[in-house]
């Protein structure tokens, strides 16, 4: 950790840095050589107490910019650590964060290894009593929370989605999933994060697959580590699939994957269904009751009435799909599970069929079926350059 203090402590006003733990421990510094080594020790106590503290009350912050007589300290929370920064009450704050961000995201993921390796240790040395958790979940679920925390230093909110988010938030029914065949992350962000997103990926150590970037005129993006065989799949604003989901209400609550309504309309708006998506679908149904308004771990029925009451495809899709969720269920789970499945998409298809519609709806419910009511979703084929890179 010392060699990256040294682009920061190169910086004019710099006196010294240091990381500290959130225990108070300091795990390196490059200090003045008449710095008093106490002090030093002193402070990263109190530094990571400080923040400590924070965390347990549920205000954490990334920056803290603290001015005394003469000179200044400047803290950045690393998550799990806080990096220290000395330095003269007259530095160039802006230029000194600018340069401080890359290592910031360094530090971070350094420390992050250091503590996954002594957590590895102790796992070694004690058998875990945690099953049923697939190797493959596991990793995808550590390397969400490695990207989420190292996205924080950039203002970024990033959320998960997919198949590894409905393991996530379903974890009394996730026995009734198959493990992904291949181990994609899908992500979803704001579309103005675009360009800091890909300053992120590399700095994470992924490979910017700009052929599909463009492909889709950066309203996706895909960054890939070939070495691990792991694919980072990233919607940005919107779902556009069969049809278009805004994500943004959604990117707006503070949680690290999308509430269950996003996760549960992903599924609905597909028209070509397949079994492990069905499987998805059971499981969010099973885990998560009906409610109204965003209520947290419940199904908000109220914003799926206005998006299928406005738009006559999504109606026409979702409708469709509930009913194939409950044939699905009723051939495959379990009597007490196909009951409760069975119960809460009647609920839905009723509140649907009795929910006002709008002009637009009434107007395009007068084509049916024929014409055409979903789009047909754009494929990427990777070209020569790009082998093995997702197709979706």
């Amino acid at each position: 950790m010392e060699a990256l203090l040294k682009d920061i402590y190169a910086v004019v006003g710099v006196t010294g840095a240091f990381v500290c733990g959130r225990d108070g421990r300091v795990l390196a510094k490059l200090m003045p050589e008449n710095s008093d080594a106490a002090q030093v020790e002193l402070a990263a106590r109190v530094v990571g107490q400080t923040f400590q503290a924070l965390d347990t009350t549920g205000h954490s912050v990334e920056d803290v910019d603290l001015a005394y007589d003469k000179g200044r300290l400047l803290l950045k929370n690393l998550q799990g650590g806080v990096l220290a920064i000395v330095c003269r009450r007259n530095v160039n704050v802006p230029l000194l964060n600018l340069t401080a961000s890359a290592t910031v995201l360094k530090l971070a993921a350094e420390l992050q290894s250091v503590t996954l390796q002594a957590s590895t240790a102790v796992t070694d040395a004690q058998p875990s009593t945690v099953t049923g958790v697939p190797p493959v979940i596991a990793e995808m679920e550590q390397e969400i929370y490695r990207i989420v925390d190292a996205g924080k230093h950039y203002r970024l909110r990033l959320r998960a989605m997919g198949t590894i988010a409905t393991w996530l938030v379903c974890p009394n029914y996730s026995a009734l999933l198959k493990p992904p065949e291949n181990k994609t992350i899908e992500l979803c962000a704001f579309q103005n994060d675009g360009y800091t997103l890909e300053l992120l990926s590399e700095q994470l150590g992924y490979r910017n697959n700009r052929e599909y970037n463009q492909f889709f005129n950066n309203r996706r993006l895909n960054f890939t580590d070939p070495k691990r065989d792991l694919n980072i799949l990233i919607y940005l604003d919107n779902l556009e699939m069969y049809h278009k989901l805004d994500l943004i209400p959604f990117l707006t609550q503070e949680e690290l994957v999308l509430p269950v309504t996003a996760l549960l309309l992903t599924r609905l708006q597909i028209v070509e269904m397949t079994e492990p998506t069905l499987r998805e679908m059971c499981v969010l149904v099973l885990e998560h009751d009906l409610g109204v308004g965003s209520e947290k771990g419940k199904i908000d029925v109220s914003y799926m009435m206005r998006l299928c009451a406005d738009d006559w495809g999504w109606f026409k899709t979702v409708s469709m799909n509930l009913d194939r969720l409950a044939n699905f269920a009723a051939m495959r789970l379990e009597p007490s599970e196909r009951e409760i499945v069975g119960e809460r998409t009647r609920r839905l298809k009723r509140s649907m069929d009795t929910t006002p519609k709008s002009l637009r709806w009434l107007a395009r419910a007068r084509l049916g079926e024929t014409a055409r009511w979903y789009d047909t979703p754009q494929v990427y084929r990777p070209s020569a350059t790009h082998p093995g890179m997702p197709i979706g």
